[in-house]
């Protein structure tokens, strides 16, 4: 039989990253230079807008990711509980 578990420090370790995420692009933009074809005008604005988007969804991953760890502590503790009740804890 598999033995399941919760485990709040491999919660942690799995949001980890998203603590030292930089998501100062406020001032990040694409730029076409002294350029002013139509087209490449066309394509910073894309650009902007893909940054935009991108940026946007790392902030909520960003956000959700300290809910993890609290929830998995939640369900640790409600695993434990459960153990405790079947007789695989002390």
């Amino acid at each position: 039989m598999v033995k399941i578990s919760s485990s709040v420090e491999t919660a942690q370790d799995a949001v980890s990253g998203f603590a030292g995420l930089d998501l100062g692009t406020e001032s990040a933009q694409a730029s076409a230079g002294s350029s002013n074809l139509g087209g490449m005008l066309q394509g910073v604005s894309a650009a902007d807008q893909v940054l935009a988007s991108v940026t946007e969804a790392a902030r909520a991953a960003k956000g959700q990711a300290h809910r993890v760890a609290s929830l998995a502590a939640k369900i640790e503790q409600r695993d434990q509980a459960d153990a405790h009740r079947m007789g695989d804890l002390p």
